[in-house]
């Protein structure tokens, strides 16, 4: 079993998904996914990032339950023990 992210974590996310949902709300450019959403590059390479934005011209890696490939910007949430590493 693995524990669940910290409360800091949980803070940025959701500030950036509140400001990222207005901005990309206002182009229709893109969509944007949170996590958990797989990336699928291939049998052995499974991405999860805490977000994810595909643009419209790339719609087509959207799958019913993942993303299939690269999209058009991942963003992870660093925590401070992380940089460390």
């Amino acid at each position: 079993m693995t524990t669940s992210l910290n409360l800091y974590h949980q803070k940025i996310s959701i500030i950036l998904a509140r400001y990222l949902s207005a901005f990309v709300g206002e182009m229709a450019l893109v969509e944007v996914f949170t996590a958990p959403t797989d990336v699928v590059f291939s049998d052995t390479e499974v991405l999860v990032p805490d977000f994810l934005f595909v643009s419209n011209n790339r719609k087509y890696i959207l799958e019913e339950s993942y993303v299939h490939g690269a999209s058009y910007l991942f963003i992870e949430i660093l925590s401070p023990s992380a940089l460390q590493k």
